[in-house]
């Protein structure tokens, strides 16, 4: 009689479960915390600049890509990427309300600034190669013209990259670049954001 109480009071917890699984739905919640451990110490949380493994890791957190081109594509800061019939010619669209993490709004001129840097060699960006032999014209303030030399299958690719603030960089010389305090102290655009900075002795920054 006892064994049969148990499995009975089991089968019913199996229902339940199984009845729970499938009507219920989980459902996003603001809040809560994420905690990621990167091996070694980045140095360039710059979308230009970064090189490591650990630089790219906290780029990517903290800079919205233009396209994600992650596990499932989907765009961030952009709402439409069309092509010409060539694939020479591409025109991408910005969303209307988007911001960095100071509040000032992302237009196309963060866009070209952004590259402009990487194609510009004093600078030396990981980069440089991908956007070599591609234009970037400004339409208007959300519409941004890329022409290409020749048809490149994956340039839709080089799009998965953050965007710099122009009204922080834009004063820094060519050849200050990588020493300025915002290579370490980013300001982005994405959902996470350098909240503090802890020092070791030896100087190596720890990130919370």
């Amino acid at each position: 009689m006892y064994v049969f109480f148990v499995i009975a009071i089991g089968s019913l917890f199996e229902i339940f479960f199984q009845w729970q699984k499938k009507h219920t739905v989980v459902v996003k919640t603001i809040g809560g915390s994420l905690r990621e451990g990167i091996i070694g110490s980045p140095r360039f949380i710059n979308p230009v600049l970064a090189q490591s493994q650990s630089d790219k890791d906290m780029t990517k957190l903290i800079f919205a890509s233009l396209i994600n081109k992650g596990e499932t594509s989907h765009f961030d800061l952009a709402e439409s990427l069309e092509s010409s019939s060539d694939n020479k010619e591409y025109t991408l669209t910005l969303k209307k309300n988007i911001y960095f993490q100071d509040g000032t709004k992302i237009s196309a001129d963060d866009v070209l600034f952004t590259i402009e840097k990487i194609q510009n060699p004093f600078i030396k960006s990981p980069l440089f190669n991908k956007w070599e032999g591609i234009h970037a014209e400004k339409i208007d303030n959300y519409e941004i013209k890329f022409t290409l030399d020749k048809p490149y299958s994956d340039f839709e690719n080089n799009l998965d990259m953050g965007v710099l603030p122009k009204h922080l960089w834009e004063k820094i010389k060519d050849d200050e670049f990588m020493f300025n305090t915002l290579n370490i102290k980013p300001i982005g655009s994405g959902y996470y954001r350098v909240k503090n900075i802890h020092y070791k002795k030896t100087g190596v920054p720890q990130y919370y």
